[in-house]
């Protein structure tokens, strides 16, 4: 009798296995078929205890994207995870975390806990809970296609952003197509994100693009003196700024400016110098504000237009020009 019951748990838990090796190798399978699909390769080291090196990666166009899978807990507790990351190409991207909501989160919601409602897809704000550092910032970064995908495929998952990295981690293993390829596209819209207009920066004449320290894309050009164009927060609103980087001795002033360049106040414009006067009209709304420390130009908000964006930065180097000839403008 004890014999038979030896016999029938060995022969369970070899069915067990056998079954577990079938299922290994359609997932592996089907991760090459996908890989190759999407012009990337998959990466199956062999060896009984080497199946969670196993990985997809991906090209994007600045970028790549690296899915894998990995196990929490040991025994009959164990649980599957299935990830996917990628690096933001574009620049840094805002810090976040957005998990499904639940019960206590949905009570600390109405208690007043910190979620930031995105705006833009009501289903996606009811769905889940989002923390971040900077609301505008993040607002800009997710896309109505990247919402879209994240409710109809991953509603049970997380996704977080360090900045610099952005990566998805959903329970138990893709086995089937549908989440693979949705992980791709997703990870794809939102790595590939060009959250600060970097392209049109780019294409700005005599600009040079650096980053900065904390990772956001900024064009800098002579015109005659150094001018710096980026995204920034203003407000609750992201826009392109163009600044002075050296404005000592100016002469405060601040004019709003309409879609023709004109001045809502004439008076006031006639200090500036007549130089700057010029490219008034050529770059259009926004608001100049002279003041030492933080001479700018405001865009009323991300500004793609390359002729605008150097003409801010004439508009600015005419009014610093002036200065330095005369000490202060009059």
């Amino acid at each position: 009798m004890e014999a038979l019951v030896v016999s029938g748990v060995i022969g369970l838990f070899g069915a067990a296995v056998a079954l577990g090796l079938r299922q290994n190798k359609r997932r592996k399978e089907l991760w090459a078929r996908v890989a190759a699909e999407r012009g990337g390769q998959h990466i199956a080291p062999r060896g009984l205890f080497r199946g969670r090196e196993e990985r997809i990666e991906i090209p994007t166009p600045h970028s790549w994207i690296s899915i894998d899978w990995y196990s929490s807990g040991s025994g009959n507790s164990t649980t599957h995870y299935s990830r996917a990351r990628a690096s933001l190409a574009r620049g840094a991207g805002p810090r976040f975390k957005i998990y499904k909501e639940h019960l206590f989160a949905s009570l600390g919601k109405a208690l007043g806990t910190q979620d930031v409602v995105i705006g833009s897809d009501a289903e996606f704000d009811d769905l889940f809970m989002v923390k971040c550092d900077q609301a505008p910032l993040l607002r800009r970064f997710w896309t109505p296609t990247a919402m879209r995908i994240m409710r109809n495929r991953f509603r049970g998952a997380r996704i977080e952003c360090d900045g610099r990295t952005v990566e998805l981690v959903d329970t138990g293993l893709w086995n089937e197509e549908g989440p693979l390829h949705g992980a791709i596209d997703l990870l794809t819209e939102l790595a590939e994100r060009d959250i600060y207009e970097r392209a049109a920066l780019e294409s700005v004449r005599g600009a040079t693009v650096r980053l900065s320290a904390d990772g956001v894309p900024r064009a800098e050009l002579d015109a005659p003196s150094r001018v710096v164009i980026g995204a920034e927060p203003v407000g609750e609103t992201l826009a392109t700024v163009a600044r002075l980087a050296d404005d000592a001795g100016l002469e405060a002033i601040e004019l709003v400016l309409d879609g023709h360049g004109r001045p809502d106040d004439r008076e006031r414009a006639s200090a500036l110098p007549q130089g700057a006067h010029v490219f008034m009209p050529r770059v259009g709304a926004g608001r100049l504000v002279v003041e030492e420390g933080a001479t700018r130009f405001e865009f009323p908000g991300l500004e793609i237009d390359s002729d605008r964006l150097r003409a801010s930065a004439e508009l600015l180097g005419a009014i610093r020009a002036a200065s330095a000839r005369a000490g202060v403008f009059r």
